[in-house]
């Protein structure tokens, strides 16, 4: 899940410091055991058991078929203070987690969205709409007529 979840700028770092958190969280289960009896043991278990479904349930999302590219995307386009311009698939509802759902913590979602933004991107930087096209994602040049 780590691997789908960050952008790949920081996939490396966050993948990093989840598996540094999941071995220090087994060194710390395994220092307080040892002052348990087993019926503690057994529910310190249960409870957390039960803590980390209900947290999966409420942030974990589903990125089935998300593109790797939009985290990317989106995250250019906050380091860049442009979040508010991000309309891709990572705010579509199917893709986000029940807590955003809940408390509205997404964007707007427009599915031809990549378009415009493109097509601002080229205008900003001198590129007319009469020299390029978007055509299935896919920045094109247009053959002259001439």
């Amino acid at each position: 899940m780590a691997a789908e979840t960050y952008p790949t700028e920081l996939r490396a770092t966050c993948h990093g410091i989840s598996a540094f958190l999941g071995k220090a969280g087994a060194l710390t289960a395994t220092i307080a055991f040892s002052h348990l009896t087993s019926p503690q043991i057994f529910f310190v278990c249960g409870g957390t058991g039960i803590l980390g479904a209900m947290f999966t349930f409420f942030f974990s999302v589903d990125l089935t078929h998300v593109s790797l590219a939009e985290h990317d995307v989106q995250m250019e386009l906050f380091l860049e203070g442009r979040l508010d311009e991000y309309k891709g698939k990572l705010n579509d509802k199917k893709h986000l987690s029940l807590f955003e759902r809940m408390t509205g913590r997404h964007g707007e979602y427009v599915s031809d969205w990549a378009n415009d933004l493109i097509s601002n991107e080229l205008t900003m930087h001198g590129k007319g709409a009469n020299e390029l096209t978007i055509h299935n994602n896919r920045i094109e040049e247009q053959a002259d007529a001439t």
